[in-house]
């Protein structure tokens, strides 16, 4: 979406003239439009590659004298795309007659006048029919994972991500030229200048044709106060948060001087409120709109976005569970530490005015990279891999952990001892400090539990027990933290989990009331339940890792089961039937046994000697197939400790297959996810073992891949000689 709106993915089906019938993938997005006083009216529309054909430009001076008191400039349409097309589900919004002329029309709706119809002084304009469209609600995008039998969650990396050169090296970052060109225009506008990053934003158009839009910007201005005074304490806070960012040297007011004397382009950025109660850092937070259009033009088209260089977050992940001492870091306000250019403020001015002092309207410019600007995650990005390139030779071991084990602004490494720990966090607060960054805070895991080999050995079931019979809960809340969105306890250094299950309406993306408990589940759980309910509830388990593959895989086989037999008809919105109502009900109360599990963070027992082996075990069944990674240790005493390292799971597809397939399908998941390992995990492997539950699997993958059908030798054709046979 060329607005940067957040929306929901989700497959149309679109009727056309004639019957003709075509679906696609889109987004369903919440669209705010601001009427002629100032009023914003919120709809619901769904994102298309084009509405129409652009529409010409009328030349109206034939028609003018036929209204009266109209002004040219309310009516004139000019030449350009279709933007946005209300449809008759919004017929309140459409245009009514005013005035006519025969079988032209003015019409009016809250957003402005236009024309409608026809009349012989405009017979020479071309006409331009709009086709009808019914849209129907097929499915949330998301849903296909549940049963897309070539989705099986480690992918297959092709040798070439882009370019199809043949050459890059399999999973390696691959670019498209038009990338690559967009990545340089981003590196050679830093400039390291002191103590701080200064950023020239990658305009791929000139600036110079940006628009006067401060009238459009003040409108804005109003409309945002109106919706504050509704709320005093709200209005202070957003009145803080300006003069903290002016405080802080992130924005800078323009004195009137400096308003008349550059010459330069200019472009006035539009302001408003997000709200995120469950936020303890910054529950309101503000954002700059840079994606709003005026005229047709929308300060983001102007910018290249670059390729995407973030690094893999299950590979982050994986090596956090390597050492015996883990710690995670911030940064703070990552892309406030980078400055900008003079061309790139004035094209980042934005208005304000103090409401309770009734003072008049001022002019700011931002002078750092702002949150909603296109390009800004990759110039923060480019910018925090070239500070710790800069002190590679110095620094090596902070600079290895800033290239690799960050992920947007959030730090997360293993080692080997609590020394090491706080050698390389203290070295990485003051590699960031050479690009103007700053560290938030540092967490380590407890020393203790690192030193208690009773926790770390493969009896450390007992300990667990223990832990769930004195708590009622295997995460201690105070301890708790989340590293990428994983629930992490620090002082018992063990991942775990939390349930969350909330059937009460949303209000501002936020639910309106408190979780469930178990307890509650049975006398609350709404009476009817449907797909988009169950849905919500399942997709707020956050399981990168696969640690609750056991749960997650039977919400995906009752997912599953809404979709054949009986329920294979109904829509979104329609209730299950009772008795998948009952399974749904059983299944939710069971979900909070998960809480009750735990998983060591660190996958090395103490004692480890030599360097791990890696076995994996895969299995299928006529619902679901799935597999996991071990890594296997040997001890100084001479024994063994293995510990789950992750794990992957797929139900079958709806269209019935057969055993065999889904078990060559299990032992390829198997594969690609210690093919995976492989790669992210910094340690070397001495042998890997394959167990796969399957004769015919086992034959069929130590031969060559002719001779089968498309199917089986595709998947055999993986390497699988090289990869199976240890």
């Amino acid at each position: 979406c060329e607005l940067s709106l957040d929306g929901e993915e989700i497959r149309l089906s679109v009727v056309k003239v004639g019957g003709v019938k075509e679906e696609m993938r889109s987004s369903v997005y919440k669209l705010p439009l601001i009427d002629e006083s100032g009023e914003t009216v919120n709809f619901r529309v769904y994102g298309i590659d084009r509405i129409s054909s652009p529409m010409e430009g009328i030349n109206l001076n034939g028609v003018m004298h036929l209204f009266q008191n109209i002004n040219k400039q309310e009516i004139q349409r000019p030449n350009g795309e279709i933007d946005v097309l209300i449809g008759y589900e919004y017929a309140g919004y459409h245009p009514e007659r005013e005035q006519s002329s025969g079988h032209l029309l003015l019409l009016k709706n809250r957003f402005g006048r236009c024309l409608g119809g026809s009349h012989t002084s405009m017979a020479e304009n071309t006409l331009k029919l709009i086709q009808h469209a019914t849209v129907h609600h097929v499915a949330r995008i998301n849903i296909e994972i549940f049963f897309d039998t070539e989705s099986l969650g480690v992918e297959c990396s092709p040798r070439c991500g882009s370019c199809h050169c043949g050459r890059c090296p399999i999973g390696g970052k691959s670019f498209t030229l038009k990338k690559e060109r967009e990545l340089n225009l981003i590196e050679e506008g830093l400039t390291h200048e002191g103590d701080h990053w200064v950023a020239r934003y990658p305009w791929i158009r000139s600036p110079d044709d940006l628009p006067n839009n401060k009238e459009a910007a003040l409108i804005m201005l109003g409309s945002t106060e109106k919706r504050l005074q509704k709320n005093k304490p709200l209005l202070e806070t957003y009145k803080e948060q300006i003069q903290d960012m002016v405080q802080r040297g992130v924005a800078r007011k323009l004195t009137q001087a400096e308003i008349e004397n550059y010459d330069g382009p200019v472009y006035y950025l539009s302001h408003h409120e997000v709200l995120k109660p469950e936020s303890t850092s910054t529950p309101c937070r503000i954002v700059f709109n840079s994606s709003a259009k005026f005229q047709g033009h929308s300060l983001n088209n102007y910018w290249a976005k670059g390729p995407d260089l973030m690094n893999n977050l299950l590979g982050i992940l994986v090596r956090f569970r390597e050492g015996p001492v883990a710690f995670v870091g911030d940064i703070r306000k990552m892309y406030h530490a980078i400055k900008i250019s003079v061309l790139d403020q004035h094209t980042h001015r934005f208005l304000w005015r103090d409401v309770s002092q009734d003072s008049g309207t001022s002019t700011y410019v931002m002078t750092s990279v702002s949150f909603g600007d296109k390009p800004a995650g990759n110039i923060a990005t480019v910018a925090l891999r070239k500070t710790a390139e800069m002190q590679k030779d110095d620094l090596p071991n902070a600079s290895d952990t800033i290239l690799n084990n960050t992920y947007v602004d959030d730090i997360a490494d293993s080692v080997e001892t609590m020394v090491t720990a706080r050698e390389t966090s203290g070295q990485i607060d003051d590699l960031v400090k050479v690009g103007g960054f700053q560290i938030k805070h540092w967490i380590y895991s407890s020393e203790n539990v690192n030193d208690d080999s009773a926790n770390r050995s493969l009896g450390s079931k007992s300990v667990c027990e223990k832990q769930i019979q004195n708590t009622g809960t295997a995460c201690s809340e105070g301890d708790e933290q989340k590293v990428l969105g994983v629930r992490w306890d620090s002082n018992r250094d063990e991942f775990c989990f939390k349930t969350q299950l909330n059937f009460t309406p949303k209000i501002k993306k936020l639910r309106s009331g408190p979780n469930l408990t178990q307890e509650q589940v049975p006398a609350l759980i709404p009476p009817i339940l449907t797909k988009r309910m169950v849905l919500s509830q399942i997709n707020g388990i956050y399981d990168p890792l696969g640690l609750a593959a056991p749960f997650t895989l039977r919400a995906k086989i009752l997912m599953r089961k809404l979709w054949i037999g009986e329920s294979k008809d109904l829509t979104w919105d329609d209730p299950i039937p009772a008795s998948l109502r009952e399974e749904w009900l059983r299944f939710f109360i069971e979900l909070f046994n998960m809480e009750k599990v735990t998983f060591r963070r660190c996958v090395k027992p103490v004692g480890a000697v030599g360097n791990p082996a890696l076995v994996m075990f895969s299995d299928g069944s006529d619902q679901a197939y799935g597999t996991c990674a071990y890594v296997r240790w040997q001890l100084e005493n001479g024994t063994f400790g293995a510990n789950l390292l992750a794990a992957k799971s797929r139900v079958t597809p709806i269209r019935k297959t057969t055993i065999v397939r889904t078990e060559l399908n299990e032992a390829l998941l198997s594969k690609r996810l210690s093919a995976f390992i492989k790669k992210e995990y910094r340690l070397i492997f001495e042998k890997e073992y394959f167990f796969v539950d399957s004769e015919i699997v086992r034959a069929m993958i130590q031969k060559d891949s002719y001779g089968f059908n498309t199917y089986a030798a595709v998947r055999i054709g993986e390497d699988s000689r090289r990869n199976f046979s240890k």
